[in-house]
């Protein structure tokens, strides 16, 4: 099925300062903190993203986001926990964070338009966008957040069904979150709707399994090495229910709002009941459509 665009132009100024439109003081730390430091802040916050610096806060050193985490515990490419070893406390707590984050970080001046962007993030294939100023030094930050926020204040009149995901990959209620945790790190995703006998019961996201690894039992489990206790915890302790969701006939303000007001990236997409499709602030920033920018 082919997929509408969304003519941003028509509603906002694509054109104005980037920086008008994304954070000022996004989350930073240094690059010399460990693990748990950096779990510690990206849960305290409610942050998906962790910029890593150097200790003047200013020069960008790398990039850490939920996902590297949840792939560094749960089988994806950053994975290195050897269960066979008596530490793992120490191999996934206390590693340094420089060893897992993404150091080859695609950065913009914080003075381009708005388009550029946006252009930049959709051809880069990222959801998160450091600004820097003339000196190099950080200034902010841009997400698919931002942007898809930006549309609860439109009147588009283009329809959730014709920019979502139809092809919903789910996770059953009897899986555990290491079953979860694999199945987002092998797919890519962010986010997995849970279902029982075809209905939707609940969805999880990778904050929500990062704050499970900060929990405080959680990481006694991993000090006296009980890995099978942590992973083989149901889903349905940490899964958000009931679910929030939107009408595949809804407008993309519509969903826009919806996520704003909760502050969320995603939302099941149910049509009479049913679940028939996701739709996710990546699939709304791919969506939009720009004047091609000049190299």
């Amino acid at each position: 099925m082919t997929k509408a665009y969304i003519d941003l132009e028509k509603f906002i100024n694509v054109k104005g300062k980037i920086k008008f439109f994304g954070e000022k003081k996004p989350l930073c730390a240094s690059s010399t903190v460990k693990v748990i430091d950096a779990i510690r802040l990206m849960v305290q916050n409610d942050k998906r993203v962790l910029i890593l610096t150097d200790d003047t806060l200013f020069h960008v050193r790398g990039i850490i986001v939920c996902s590297d985490i949840c792939s560094f515990l749960g089988g994806g490419d950053k994975c290195e926990l050897d269960k066979t070893r008596p530490d793992c406390y120490n191999q996934i707590y206390e590693r340094p964070i420089s060893t897992i984050m993404t150091t080859a970080v695609r950065k913009a001046k914080d003075d381009i338009p708005l388009f550029v962007g946006v252009h930049i993030m959709n051809e880069q294939n990222i959801g998160t966008l450091p600004l820097i100023d003339k000196h190099g030094d950080l200034t902010g930050i841009i997400t698919e957040r931002h942007i898809a926020f930006l549309l609860a204040d439109t009147n588009i009149e283009i329809k959730v069904r014709d920019v979502m995901t139809h092809k919903v990959i789910t996770c059953p209620l009897y899986c555990t979150i290491g079953d979860a945790l694999r199945q987002v790190c092998s797919r890519g995703f962010r986010r997995l709707p849970i279902v029982e006998n075809d209905e939707l019961v609940g969805f999880i996201t990778v904050k929500d399994l990062l704050r499970y690894f900060y929990q405080e039992n959680v990481i006694q489990q991993f000090k006296k090495n009980n890995l099978d206790i942590v992973f083989d915890e149901k889903i349905s302790t940490i899964m958000s229910s009931p679910v929030i969701t939107v009408e595949a006939d809804a407008s993309i303000n519509e969903l826009a709002q919806i996520l704003r007001n909760h502050n969320i990236g995603a939302t099941p997409v149910v049509e009479n009941g049913k679940l028939v499709g996701i739709i996710t602030e990546k699939d709304i920033v791919k969506a939009m459509t720009f004047p091609s920018p000049q190299r």
